[in-house]
């Protein structure tokens, strides 16, 4: 059975962009919105596994709900220009990837979920829905998974409503749910709501009758303020209960399975990738003719000491390089433990990195020296004159360098901060050289 991921675009981009501190590129292009979206799309994708993907958007113009309550959604604050400016960012970043998006004249995106979810479910598909709003619970039920994620300091939480759900967290079928904001109002969207009723006493009186109909119907039951608020603004009740209500009828010129999910690490996303800096996805990209290589093939470098295990891997992609940890700790692994090694990156003839490290087979991981060995000593020196020797953690060899004067080291766990400070983990494990050019 095939699964359908509909996200709503402004909602989790904009839920990004509050979640994540201000990130830049050099240019000073604001990324942050985008780098938060990919984050959670890439989990949610993770985690659900959907063989259809769409990005709804929003659209500028004004929907059926303007045209139906002009006051609609007119208390918002324009939105900040940082976040504004990655709008346009963000589609061009899908359309790189060749995920589907759309959006339509008139509509909102929860409308264009909202029809797709229930197209997708007369086709026999699963759908689960991601997005920020709350409004988006009423879609709940036994075929559609709403997800409800929340961002904060780079790191995000899910929620997840299916239909008995949102009646075990909200006290109300899904149904029900759009009747209770109805009642309540949306300030966010300038929709009043009845006078005085807030989200409980909306709550209790829909658990009570079940619909505003009903309330209506047993309006004499009920006393006091509540019962004169309900009289009153009964016909711009009706009102809200429309405005609240999503349409799942929208004539739309795309489908459920119009976004079939292949692979999104595309050439022309891995370029927009470099120029916006997101080098932590760079790696994530499959060895391919238009990328750098992924596979590093270790050979011995006759050129430098004779008495330790140098080797140079010779490459002719002058674009960003991206080495992983993992595929030099396994030739760390394959020498001594007291034999000193050194590596370096050459593109056509320009030396980009140098490394020099000792083998910790107890440990694994990559380090710089166990004693104060003299042999040892002379070797990092004389190396360090040829490339920048690279390391991590390099507090534990700080005294020996210092004392020793050995120049042109580099904290790689130290340069992975300073380019992604939103990340938590920098196990080395976790850490790629990278030439950044």
């Amino acid at each position: 059975m095939s699964k359908l991921l509909l996200i709503d675009g402004h909602s989790i981009l904009n839920r990004a962009y509050h979640g994540i501190r201000t990130l830049n590129n050099k240019d000073g292009i604001p990324t942050n919105a985008v780098y938060g979206f990919l984050n959670i799309m890439f989990k949610v994708i993770k985690d659900e596994k959907p063989d259809y993907l769409t990005v709804a958007f929003d659209v500028s113009h004004n929907t059926f709900r303007h045209e139906m309550y002009k006051e609609y959604k007119g208390k918002r604050k324009p939105a900040d220009p940082e976040f504004r400016s990655q709008v346009p960012l963000m589609k061009e970043t899908l359309d790189a990837m060749g995920i589907a998006r759309y959006e339509k004249e008139g509509y909102e995106a929860d409308d264009i979920i909202g029809t797709l979810s229930l197209e997708a479910v007369k086709k026999d598909m699963d759908v689960t829905v991601l997005s920020g709003d709350r409004d988006l619970l009423q879609l709940a039920d036994d075929r559609v998974k709403i997800l409800l994620p929340s961002t904060s300091m780079g790191k995000t939480d899910v929620k997840q409503y299916y239909g008995q759900d949102v009646l075990t967290d909200k006290g109300v079928t899904p149904a029900e749910f759009i009747h209770v904001k109805a009642i309540m109002g949306d300030s966010s969207d300038n929709i009043p709501g009845v006078k005085n009723i807030g989200e409980v006493k909306a709550t209790k009186l829909i658990q009570n009758y079940h619909s505003i109909d009903a309330i209506y119907e047993h309006i004499e039951e009920l006393k006091g303020k509540d019962k004169e608020n309900l009289i009153n603004d009964k016909d711009d009740l009706y009102l809200y209960l429309k405005l609240v209500t999503i349409k799942r009828d929208c004539e739309l010129e795309t489908a459920p399975d119009a976004g079939k999910l292949g692979d999104f690490y595309t050439p022309e996303a891995y370029e927009l990738f470099k120029k916006l800096e997101f080098n932590n996805f760079l790696s994530r990209f499959k060895k391919d003719t238009n990328f750098p290589a992924e596979s590093i093939v270790f050979k011995k470098d006759t050129n430098l000491p004779a008495e330790s295990t140098v080797v140079r891997e010779e490459l002719t992609v002058p674009a960003c390089l991206k080495v992983g940890f993992n595929e030099f700790k396994d030739f760390l692994s394959s020498v001594d433990k007291d034999e000193p090694v050194g590596l370096s990156f050459v593109t056509e003839g320009k030396t980009i990195y140098g490394a020099c490290a000792l083998t910790d087979k107890s440990e694994g991981r990559f380090c710089i020296f166990d004693d104060d060995d003299e042999e040892v000593i002379s070797f990092f020196k004389n190396y360090s004159k040829e490339a920048k020797i690279c390391t991590y953690d390099i507090k534990h060899a700080y005294k020996l360098i210092s004392r020793e004067g050995i120049p042109g080291f580099f904290d790689i766990g130290i340069g992975a901060y300073l380019l992604r400070p939103v990340k938590n983990d920098y196990n080395p494990e976790n850490i790629a050289f990278e030439y950044l050019g």
